[in-house]
């Protein structure tokens, strides 16, 4: 009788072990839906910016002083399909210095 005993102190000492695992999983998707949405953001401001930069580059006067930064900016957003806060931070930036 002690062997059944036993066996259940064990077996409800494993449950609650369990219980602790699942809010684990939970946080895991959270932190995912949120880098999907932080990619998501950053993919629809990447066509506004690349008509933004565009734009400024026409206005070569204004700002070729910030060509290179510009144009770094422009090629990242073309080849990996987003723009980082940063780089949105930096282009409103430059923007804002002609003004």
């Amino acid at each position: 009788m002690n062997s059944n005993n036993e066996k259940k102190s064990k077996t409800s000492a494993a449950r609650p072990e369990a219980k602790s695992q699942a809010p684990e999983e939970v946080v895991v998707e959270s932190a995912q839906d949120v880098i999907s949405q932080f990619l998501s953001k950053g993919k629809s401001n990447a066509a506004k910016y690349i008509d933004i930069i565009d734009e400024m580059m026409d206005d070569y006067l204004e700002y070729n002083w910030a060509e290179s930064t510009l144009l770094d900016i422009y090629d990242f957003i073309k080849k990996e399909g987003y723009i980082t806060e940063k780089q949105i931070e930096a282009v409103e930036n430059i923007r804002q210095s002609h003004l």
